[in-house]
């Protein structure tokens, strides 16, 4: 119960976060750039501590 709680927002908001940043008038890049800045975040605050996702 708890992982469909965690995880159920991010599979709401997810898939559309890309169409409303679209919609609010940023490029492909801008929109690019926004979604990998939690991927560089995880990455980097992980492998200070040994763990790799």
């Amino acid at each position: 119960m708890f992982f469909a709680a965690f995880f159920f927002p991010l599979g709401i908001y997810l898939p559309f976060f890309g169409v409303w940043l679209e919609d609010l008038g940023m490029s492909a890049q801008e929109i690019g750039f926004i979604l990998t800045i939690p991927m560089i975040t995880r990455r980097t605050l992980y492998a200070d501590h040994g763990w790799y996702f």
